[in-house]
């Protein structure tokens, strides 16, 4: 049986589809109002494509329509947000296979140009999507990096010879950066306990169960 091979075209404001066999057999869907302003903001991960939209961030499996999992972080995109939209068109993303996780380097009003860097965690994400999901709207489960310079481009690619995985980022001067390459750690276990101030997390008299905590270490010594 023929394949029938379908593509994605966006649009600033709105996604279509392109499905068919060939160029006898094409058909052309409007898919919904959030486009994306600039095509390396697009990331395929994991079998969905996702993309930031002017309004926030979504998540599409090629059916329906796509899904809202920027919510958690809406302020950053408010008017009075700390992403400057206006320069949307120099964003990149990238797809990091290792730890399944998407990141956006972008342009922040109180770091500056693409100094910052928003990653979407699907290992923590995608559970929440399911096929009669209501009103097509999960929080994703976000991070927050502020670059020490200025990125405009990311990829993060398998190298042929079988080494783990590299990120590769670029700045305006021409220059290319190894961020990172994945690597096994022999060292010996470290305990490591946080005690936090109460925290009721808006209710108290409700067990919380804490998926993920990030931990910031500071070199003091």
């Amino acid at each position: 049986f023929p394949v029938t091979i379908s593509t994605a075209v966006f649009r600033e404001r709105e996604p279509w589809l392109v499905k068919g066999n060939d160029y006898t057999d094409v058909t052309l869907s409007f898919i919904d109002t959030v486009g994306c302003p600039n095509q390396n903001l697009i990331a395929l991960a994991n079998g969905f494509l996702t993309w930031i939209d002017f309004r926030g961030i979504y998540l599409w499996d090629g059916s329906g329509k796509p899904i809202f999992i920027s919510k958690p972080i809406d302020s950053f995109f408010e008017v009075a947000g700390d992403l400057d939209k206006n320069k949307f068109n120099i964003g990149t993303a990238y797809y990091d296979r290792t730890n399944n996780t998407v990141g956006w380097y972008l342009t922040s009003k109180t770091y500056g140009e693409q100094r910052i860097c928003l990653k979407l965690d699907l290992r923590l994400t995608l559970p929440g999507v399911q096929s009669s999901l209501s009103g097509r709207v999960i929080p994703g489960v976000f991070t927050q990096d502020v670059q020490a310079f200025s990125i405009y481009a990311a990829k993060s690619y398998l190298p042929n010879n079988g080494s783990e995985e590299e990120l590769i980022l670029g700045d305006d001067s021409g220059f290319l950066y190894d961020a990172y390459s994945s690597f096994s750690d022999a060292g010996s276990a470290i305990d490591f306990q946080y005690y936090s101030p109460f925290l009721d997390v808006g209710t108290p008299n409700v067990a919380k169960r804490f998926h993920k905590v990030i931990a910031w270490v500071d070199l003091v010594s």
